[in-house]
């Protein structure tokens, strides 16, 4: 049986803080960069309710959409969703 930490449409609140509270975002490039990303990778899998960007950290309220309004070739456990398995997940 497959451990799957994501399920459709749920809600889930995702945050990351820097290693010893470094900064990740350095510049207002990072910000945008960190957005853009965002709408390329986390759109097609989830809605985007909202997110907080801070010097150090940040927060994402989502809720991943439903099975069948994945595109084809996604999954909710695919790698898209690899990196926030190392990530806090409530």
């Amino acid at each position: 049986m497959q451990n799957d930490i994501f399920k459709a449409s749920h809600y889930y609140h995702v945050y990351n803080r820097g290693n010893n509270r470094e900064t990740i975002f350095k510049s207002p490039e990072n910000y945008l960069y960190f957005l853009k990303l965002l709408k390329k990778y986390i759109s097609p899998v989830a809605e985007l309710f909202s997110y907080c960007l801070l010097p150090n950290h940040f927060h994402l309220v989502l809720k991943l959409k439903d099975d069948d309004e994945l595109p084809e070739n996604k999954n909710l456990n695919d790698s898209t969703f690899q990196v926030f398995k190392t990530w806090k997940v409530e």
